[in-house]
């Protein structure tokens, strides 16, 4: 399992290194394209791409500082990182896959689901419930309000039907998570029955939301064999 940490520390490293090479290189870039002479947006699309390199070589940072504790975020942190990586270039590209390889080895899970367990899972799991019903709550409010102004007469596709139909099923779908995650709450703060399947639907979603993290993290609570039993504990 050391060997994996090690190789895990490893790849941070050097995902911290190429980040901030590259955002100097940007910074560099920008000020040769000024002197030169270029418009506005090339020099903020360079601005922004430093900004972009400097947060990932940050954020690099923050994780292996996390691993190196040995904390469970770091882990969870650390996939997000990887799935993040996957989305650039061909070298960071092949660093995510093997820093998600790593992180996802058995004896790595194993290591951070056992800290999990030993931590109070309903607490946690309530914790996670209400973050992800206010996040739904607040996106479906945004979505009704927003409405109009989407939906004016500059929008290209105001009068396309099926769109407005996907647009008033986020909605509907955003409050239906949010009151059902609530709903579980209330039944778990009570020792009451509840819905597994409901919790594990709601894990699933989140995961594919902005508070991935979290939906992240549920999904390694909930997915577990004896998680009914001892959440009701």
């Amino acid at each position: 399992m050391q060997n994996n940490f090690n190789k895990i520390r490893f790849l941070l490293r050097i995902s911290v290194f190429i980040h901030l090479v590259v955002a100097i290189l940007f910074g560099i870039f920008n000020l040769i394209r000024l002197q030169g002479g270029t418009n506005i947006f090339e020099s903020y699309l360079t601005v922004g791409g430093a900004i972009y390199f400097v947060f990932l070589g940050v954020f690099s940072e923050f994780v292996l500082y996390l691993n190196n504790k040995g904390n469970y975020w770091g882990w969870i942190l650390g996939i997000c990182l990887a799935l993040l990586l996957l989305l650039n270039p061909i070298l960071v590209f092949l660093l995510g896959i093997f820093t998600l390889y790593f992180l996802l080895a058995e004896d790595v899970r194993r290591f951070y689901v056992n800290k999990i367990r030993k931590k109070s899972s309903s607490r946690n799991l309530i914790l996670n419930l209400r973050i992800v019903s206010l996040y739904f709550f607040l996106k479906a409010v945004i979505l009704v309000f927003s409405f109009d102004a989407i939906f004016s007469e500059d929008f290209i596709f105001k009068d396309v039907l099926i769109i407005r139909i996907l647009f008033i099923f986020s909605i509907l779908i955003s409050f239906v998570i949010a009151v059902s995650a609530e709903v579980m709450v209330f039944n778990l703060e009570r020792k009451k029955s509840y819905s597994l399947r409901i919790i594990k639907i709601i894990s699933v979603l989140s995961c594919f939301s902005l508070i991935f993290p979290v939906g992240l993290l549920m999904s390694v609570k909930i997915f577990d064999n004896n998680s009914k039993q001892k959440f009701l504990a």
